[in-house]
C-alpha cells in the first residue's frame, strides 16, 4: 500500500521539511518550507538564548537538553501561530514562551489530577478517619 503522504527529511537544526507539496496536518496551512526553514532555525536560536539567559549557570546535563529543549517549544510556537509574520515576532516571543509554558505547566497538573485525584484529598481522607 502507497503512502499519501509527502517524502519527509531532516533538514539541518532538527527541523523537519516537507518537500514540495504544502502543509501537512501538523504544519500550519501558511507554511512554506523553501521559504520559512532559515527563519525556523533562527527562532530555534533565539529560543535557546532566551532559555539560556534564565538560567546562566545551568548544570551541564540541562545544557545538553537545551537544544531538544529549544526544537519543542519552536514546533508548538510554530504550530499555534495565525501567521507566519505572527511566528517569527521576536518582540512577543517572550510572552509567547511565557503562554506555552503556563499552558503546558497547566495540563501537566491536569493529568496528575486525573491520575491520583486531588491534591490534598489524601488527607483529607486521613482527617475524616481520625488520622
Amino acid at each position: 500500500m502507497m503512502s499519501t503522504e509527502a517524502p519527509r527529511m531532516a533538514a539541518p537544526g532538527g527541523v523537519v521539511a516537507q518537500e514540495k507539496r504544502g502543509a501537512t496536518p501538523r504544519q500550519p496551512q501558511w507554511y512554506a518550507a523553501d521559504h520559512h526553514l532559515q527563519e525556523r532555525r533562527r527562532m530555534i536560536t533565539n529560543i535557546a538564548r532566551l532559555l539560556q539567559a534564565r538560567k546562566p549557570n545551568a548544570p551541564a546535563d540541562w545544557m545538553q537538553k537545551l537544544p531538544q529543549m529549544a526544537r519543542r517549544l519552536e514546533e508548538s510556537l510554530f504550530r499555534t501561530a495565525e501567521s507566519f509574520e505572527k511566528y517569527k515576532d521576536t518582540q512577543t516571543l517572550k510572552k509567547r514562551l511565557q503562554s506555552l509554558a503556563m499552558a503546558m505547566g497547566l495540563r501537566a497538573q491536569q493529568a496528575k489530577l486525573r491520575e491520583g485525584g486531588a491534591p490534598g484529598e489524601a488527607a483529607a481522607q486521613a482527617a475524616a478517619q481520625g488520622g
